[in-house]
């Protein structure tokens, strides 16, 4: 059972209190307030109490935010990914806390000239920063992971974003060919639970 090994769990409501120890095979397990935290606490049957952990170090969601494009323009901004059914430019809204924490591109076909930034934009603000974008641009000014028609970047910074917030992946083209070139985007996605 985890933490304690096969013991049997007894959850109580508050601290059982000093003297108190659970029969042999059984421990005690409350939550007690400290402050803005919760701590998870137990008391096993020789009587020593611990700590199995505190909300202040929440549980986490990895998932990934996939976006396709069919013919990325030669130049200018492309924000009707598609991430499903729909070729919308409207993104997806966040259920919860969390954070952007990469994002990877696959290209139908390789760059031949000009280049391609592939951002987020939250709340309909790019978010164009160094470290946090794919740019590919077949030179030595390409940022990420980049090898011929594909890239990835793990951000040295994790981008926040709120429950409630709008993301979208978007391209950001400059005399980019090929024009006809389909793209798929992946996001990866952390939400604080």
């Amino acid at each position: 059972m985890g933490v304690f090994d096969g013991l049997k769990e007894i959850l109580l409501s508050a601290d059982p209190g000093s003297g108190v120890n659970p029969d042999p095979g059984y421990i005690f397990k409350w939550i007690q307030k400290v402050g803005i935290d919760y701590l998870y606490k137990y008391k096993d049957e020789n009587g020593v109490v611990g700590n199995i952990g505190s909300s202040g170090a929440a549980s986490t969601f990895d998932w990934m935010l996939q976006g396709g494009n069919s013919n990325l323009p030669s130049n200018g901004t492309e924000s009707g990914f598609s991430y499903g059914h729909n070729n919308a430019n409207d993104g997806v809204c966040m259920m919860r806390d969390g954070f952007v924490k990469g994002l990877s591109v696959y290209l139908e076909g390789a760059n031949t000239s000009g280049s391609a930034k592939f951002i987020i934009t939250i709340n309909s603000v790019d978010n164009d920063v160094l470290g946090q974008r794919i740019l590919i641009d077949g030179s030595s000014n390409a940022e990420g992971g980049i090898d011929g028609n594909k890239g990835y970047i793990v951000f040295a910074v994790p981008l926040a974003y709120s429950a409630g917030d709008q993301i979208e992946i978007r391209a950001i083209t400059s005399g980019w060919n090929p024009t006809a070139a389909d793209c798929t985007v992946l996001s990866h996605m952390e939400d604080t639970l």
